[in-house]
C-alpha cells in the first residue's frame, strides 16, 4: 500500500489563527509519499500519529499498526533546504491514513476521522492551527475556523473546515524566499512575547479582512487585503525577530514588482519569508506570464506547483 499526501500554501490568516480567526490553506502538487518496505524513525511527531492511530482504531474494533512507513519528502526540498510547503502536516496525514489502511479502513469514508487524529498529533508534537493538516488531508482550498483561541497547544475539539471554491485568479506567483522557519520555534517565541496579543489580534483583523476577500474574485480592494496581511506578518517578524536570511528582501521584491501589475505580495507560513506569494487583481494569462519573466529576470526562483485537489490518498499500487 502507498500512501501520498499533499503540501500546502498558506494564502491568507497565518497567526491570526492562532487567535480564533479564520485561515485559507491551498493543497499543492508537493506530496509526501511512503517508501515501501522501508520504516520510519520515530521522532516525536510519528510517535503522536502512531498514538493517536491506535487510540481511534482500537476504539473502533480495530488492530493499529506497530510500525510506520519512511516517507520521501524530497518533493519538499530544493537546494539542499525546506520550502516551507507544509511536509510536517502533510507527514501526519500520511502516517495517520497509512495507519488506517493497515487495519483495513479506506481513507476516503473516513477522511474526517484521518483529519481529527492527524490534526491532535501534529498539534501535541508541536504543530500550530490545524490549517495546514487540513489542507494535506481534504485537499484543495479549505477555510479553516479553530474551535477555540489556540495560542496553547491542547484545543478541545478541531478546527472546522470548510472547502473553499477558490476563483482561479486567486492561484498566486509562488517565490522561493529566505530559509524555512521552524514553526515550533515560531510559536515558542510568540508565546513568550510580551507583544502577542496586540501581534495576533493585528494579524487575525487583517486575515479576516483577507479570506473574505477570497470568497470572492481577486480585484483592487483585495490587493488591499493582501498588503494589510503582509503588513501584519512583517509586524510579527520584526517583533519575534524572525527577518534574516534574505525573506525580507525577497518580499520586498515581490511586492515592487507586483505593483508594476496592480498586485500585492504577502510571506506564506512562517513570517521570516520563506516563500513569498504574488498575487494579481485579476486573472490574466498575459499579465501573469510577464509578472514570472520580472521576477525571474530579478533573480527570484520561482516555484511550479498547481493546486491539488485529492489530499491525503492511498493506492495499492505504484505511488501516486
Amino acid at each position: 500500500m502507498n500512501v501520498s499526501a499533499p503540501g500546502k500554501l498558506f494564502l491568507a490568516g497565518e497567526y491570526g489563527v492562532l487567535a480564533g480567526g479564520p485561515a485559507v490553506t491551498l493543497a499543492v502538487d508537493r506530496r509526501v509519499r511512503t517508501v515501501p518496505a522501508t520504516l520510519a524513525r520515530m521522532d516525536p511527531l510519528a510517535s503522536e500519529c502512531l498514538a493517536g492511530a491506535y487510540v481511534y482504531l482500537s476504539a473502533h474494533g480495530r488492530m493499529g499498526p506497530a510500525t510506520l512507513p519512511a516517507l520521501d519528502l524530497s518533493a519538499h526540498r530544493a537546494q539542499g533546504q525546506k520550502l516551507g510547503l507544509g511536509s510536517s502536516a502533510a507527514s501526519a496525514a500520511v502516517w495517520v491514513a497509512a495507519s488506517f489502511a493497515a487495519a483495513g479502513l479506506d481513507v476516503e469514508p473516513n477522511r474526517d476521522a484521518v483529519f481529527e487524529v492527524a490534526w491532535r498529533a501534529h498539534t501535541s508534537a508541536g504543530g500550530g492551527s490545524g490549517a495546514d493538516v487540513a489542507a494535506a488531508v481534504y485537499g484543495g482550498a479549505v477555510a479553516v475556523t479553530p474551535a477555540a483561541p489556540s495560542g496553547t497547544h491542547g484545543a478541545l475539539a478541531p478546527p472546522e473546515v470548510e472547502a473553499l471554491d477558490l476563483d482561479p485568479g486567486w492561484m498566486p506567483v509562488v517565490v522561493a524566499g529566505g530559509r524555512a522557519v521552524s514553526s515550533r520555534e515560531v510559536l515558542a517565541r510568540l508565546e513568550a512575547s510580551p507583544a502577542r496579543d496586540a501581534l495576533l489580534s493585528r494579524a487575525r483583523a487583517a486575515g479576516e479582512r483577507l479570506v473574505a476577500a477570497m470568497r470572492g474574485a481577486p480585484d483592487e480592494a483585495a490587493m488591499g487585503a493582501v498588503t494589510a496581511a503582509a503588513e501584519a506578518m512583517v509586524a510579527v517578524a520584526d517583533a519575534l525577530d524572525l527577518g534574516a536570511d534574505g525573506g525580507r528582501t525577497v518580499l520586498e521584491r515581490c511586492q515592487a514588482i507586483a505593483a508594476r501589475y496592480g498586485g500585492a505580495a504577502k510571506p506564506s507560513g512562517a513570517a521570516a519569508g520563506e516563500l513569498c506569494l504574488v498575487f494579481l487583481p485579476r486573472l490574466d494569462p498575459k499579465a501573469r506570464a510577464e509578472l514570472k519573466a520580472a521576477l525571474r529576470g530579478s533573480g527570484l526562483r520561482i516555484l511550479d506547483v498547481k493546486m491539488d485537489s485529492m489530499g491525503v490518498e492511498t493506492r495499492g499500487g505504484s505511488t501516486p
